[in-house]
């Protein structure tokens, strides 16, 4: 079984961190996302605020969100049964348990497309962020009516990927990223006069067997052709 992730080389710095949200990687692993309804997928403006769902879209009725006396940030792990659905809550910090308990059972209801490992639904714990406050101070609208904004890992359909939490979930769920354990020296050529002010940089496709081994690779952007050649050379004498 081949694996698929996205690998950046620049010259001087090997730079995950310069990876955009944007690109795909495959690794077998489907990541829980909230459900969408079509017409949310296709104008997703009135749900999302600050990259996370508003209440509109998460509460039901009856539930409320409080008003808070100053703006607050929890942490909150969803224990997602195969079929997606939420079987349990755990909250950080648990001083604001009784705020929670206004909304508790809307995020209860909440539902995600289940975590799949090669196309088979598996549980999953999946963090996330709940940000409370005002309207206002959100930039949602100049009310202070009270608001609630849930970020989540991905929200599919929407373009919207919040990397930490998406290598949180990773961790919690002890999925093991693949990762370069050596790599070969390289260069890059510049011409004379030019300065180091934009580092040349390529990301690549690379498949992996089960073992780690190369299978294949190619490219998938760079910046400077004659340097990403260079690059792509170094990938079949490096490890991972």
């Amino acid at each position: 079984m081949s694996r698929i992730f996205l690998l950046i080389f620049a010259a001087i710095l090997l730079a995950t961190e310069a990876a955009s949200d944007d690109l795909i990687f495959d690794l077998g692993l489907t990541i829980p996302t909230p459900a969408l309804n079509p017409d949310d997928s296709l104008n997703p403006a009135p749900i999302l605020a600050l990259g996370g769902l508003k209440a509109d879209f998460w509460l039901l009725p009856g539930d409320i969100i409080p008003t808070v006396s100053y703006p607050a940030k929890l942490e909150l792990t969803f224990y997602l049964s195969d079929s997606g659905e939420v079987d349990s809550l755990r909250f950080l910090p648990f001083a604001h348990d009784p705020v929670l308990s206004y909304f508790r059972k809307s995020l209860h209801a909440l539902k995600f497309r289940p975590a799949a490992i090669d196309g088979k639904s598996i549980p999953y714990l999946l963090p996330a962020e709940l940000f409370l406050a005002s309207e206002q101070f959100l930039d949602i609208s100049p009310r202070q009516r009270p608001a609630a904004i849930l970020a989540l890992p991905v929200i599919e359909k929407v373009g919207v990927v919040r990397r930490d939490l998406l290598e949180k979930s990773f961790s919690l769920n002890n999925v093991a990223m693949p990762r370069v354990e050596k790599f070969p020296p390289y260069f890059c050529f510049f011409k004379i006069g030019e300065r180091s002010l934009r580092f040349p940089f390529a990301v690549y496709k690379i498949s992996l067997d089960s073992s780690g081994q190369l299978i294949d690779f190619s490219e998938f952007c760079s910046s400077r052709p004659e340097c990403a050649e260079n690059f792509g050379r170094a990938l079949l004498h490096a490890a991972y």
